[in-house]
C-alpha cells in the first residue's frame, strides 16, 4: 500500500473511531436518563445524535474498504473532513462542560446527600464504559484489517477489562432505577468508581485535541491549553505536549508534576488517584512502594496507620488469620 494511502487511512481512522466512541458515550448516556425518567432526557437530542452515529457508520464502511475518506490530503474528501472535524468540535465541547458540570457538583455535596448528582454520576459512568468498549473495539478492528497486528494485540487485551466496567456501570444503573439498595456502600462505590472520571473527560478532550492536530500540522501546547511559560517548563522538562496534556488533565501543573515524578508515580492516572485523595508526592510514594493502591492507603489512612509498612504487617497478619480460618 502506498504510505500517503496509509497515513490518509490511519488519520480518517483516528478521526472516525474518535467520533464513534464519543457519540456512541452520549447516546447511552441519553438512554440512561430515559430509563431514570430524569428531565436531562431530551428525545430531538437523542434523534440527532442518532443521526450523527448513522452517518459515522456510513464513514466507517468507506474507510474499511480502503477509501480514506476523511483524509487531509485529499482535496475531494473536503466536505466530509469540514464536517468531521465540526463533530469533534461539538463533542469536545460537550465533554468538557460534562466534566466541569460534575467537579461542580462535587464540591458542593456528597452523592448521597444530592439526587440529581447521583443520577448524573450513573448516567456519566455507563458513557464512559460504552465509549471505552467502542473505543478499543475500532481500534482491534482496524489493526487486524489493515495487518497492524502488534497493536491489534495490545488493545485485545483492554478488552479484558471493559466488560466489568459495564457491568458495574449497568449495577448502578439497575439500583438506581429499582431505588433498592441504595445504601453508604452504594454511595461509597460510587464516589471511588467516579472520582477521576472528570479528569478521565477531560483526557478525552485532549485526545480530541491531538486527533484535531494531525489536520493542522500537529499538535501543540497552546492547543492542549497550556499556556506559553508552562510550555517553556515543560520543554525543559522533556516532555512534549503528548505527555504534558494529560497531566495538565489531571490536575497537575509542571512544578507538581516533577514532585510526583521524583516521587515515583510516572504516570499521571496513578498521580491522580492518590492526589485527588489528598495525599502529598512523598507520601503517596511511600504508601505505593509499600503495596498499596490509592484506595485502599486511604483506608489505612483514615483506620489510623500512618506508616504504610506498619499498614502492611497488619493487612498481611489479617489475611493470614482469613486464610487460617477458612481453611
Amino acid at each position: 500500500m502506498d504510505e500517503q494511502v496509509r497515513r490518509d487511512l490511519n488519520t480518517t481512522h483516528a478521526l472516525v473511531n474518535m467520533l464513534t466512541a464519543g457519540y456512541q458515550g452520549k447516546f447511552v448516556m441519553l438512554n440512561v436518563f430515559q430509563q431514570l425518567g430524569s428531565t436531562r432526557y431530551d428525545s430531538s437530542v437523542q434523534a440527532e445524535t442518532k443521526g450523527i452515529l448513522d452517518g459515522i457508520a456510513l464513514w466507517i464502511e468507506q474507510l474499511m474498504a480502503g477509501n480514506p475518506v476523511l483524509a487531509s490530503s485529499i482535496a475531494e474528501c473536503g466536505s466530509d473532513r469540514d464536517r468531521g472535524l465540526h463533530l469533534l468540535g461539538l463533542l469536545k465541547g460537550d465533554v468538557a462542560c460534562l466534566a466541569d458540570e460534575i467537579l461542580r457538583m462535587r464540591a458542593r455535596a456528597y452523592p448521597a446527600e444530592d439526587p440529581q448528582q447521583t443520577e448524573l454520576l450513573v448516567a456519566s459512568l455507563c458513557r464512559h464504559a460504552y465509549a471505552r468498549e467502542h473505543y478499543v473495539k475500532g481500534l482491534v478492528a482496524y489493526s487486524e484489517k489493515f495487518g497492524y497486528e502488534d497493536a491489534a494485540d495490545r488493545w485485545r487485551q483492554h478488552l479484558i477489562h471493559t466488560p466489568q466496567e459495564i457491568s458495574f456501570a449497568h449495577a448502578c444503573l439497575d439500583k438506581l432505577k429499582e431505588k433498592s439498595n441504595l445504601d453508604q456502600r452504594f454511595y461509597v462505590d460510587l464516589y471511588e468508581e467516579t472520582l477521576l472520571l472528570p479528569f478521565i473527560f477531560r483526557c478525552q478532550v485532549q485526545d480530541m485535541n491531538q486527533v484535531a492536530g494531525l489536520y493542522v500540522g500537529g499538535f501543540t501546547f497552546e492547543a492542549a491549553g497550556i499556556g506559553e511559560a508552562e510550555a517553556s517548563d515543560w520543554e525543559q522538562m522533556g516532555a512534549p505536549p503528548e505527555t504534558a496534556s494529560y497531566w495538565h488533565a489531571y490536575g497537575f501543573d509542571s512544578h507538581e508534576t516533577r514532585l510526583w515524578v521524583k516521587a515515583g508515580l510516572p504516570d499521571p492516572g496513578m498521580a491522580a488517584n492518590y492526589k485527588h485523595r489528598d495525599f502529598e508526592p512523598a507520601e503517596a510514594g511511600r504508601w505505593c512502594n509499600a503495596g498499596f493502591d490509592a484506595r485502599s492507603a486511604a483506608v489505612s489512612r483514615m483506620l489510623g496507620h500512618d506508616d504504610p509498612e506498619v499498614a502492611r504487617s497488619w493487612r498481611e497478619a489479617a489475611r493470614a488469620i482469613q486464610e487460617r480460618d477458612e481453611d
